[in-house]
């Protein structure tokens, strides 16, 4: 397999996901896995009489999600 930067960006966000989903199904039972932040910035919007633009970005990552990436991480290092 030709490892190349797409590849590894698919391979690191899956893993962020998997491992996001993760931490929620199972944070009530391992709380840990649900332990995380949430960075980013609130949104806005800028109104210009004829056009209307709402901006915003946050990025919610817990210990699963981490736990996810280091692990694609590992898989796409290996293959």
């Amino acid at each position: 397999m030709k490892k190349t930067t797409p590849l590894l960006l698919i391979f690191i966000l899956v893993g962020v996901i998997a491992g996001g989903l993760i931490g929620d199904l199972f944070g009530r039972s391992i709380p840990l896995l649900s332990y995380g932040r949430s960075i980013g910035f609130e949104p806005f919007t800028v109104d210009l009489a004829i056009l209307k633009w709402t901006m915003g970005l946050t990025l919610q990552l817990n210990v699963a999600g981490i736990l996810g990436l280091l692990l694609a991480m590992f898989l796409f290092k290996r293959f």
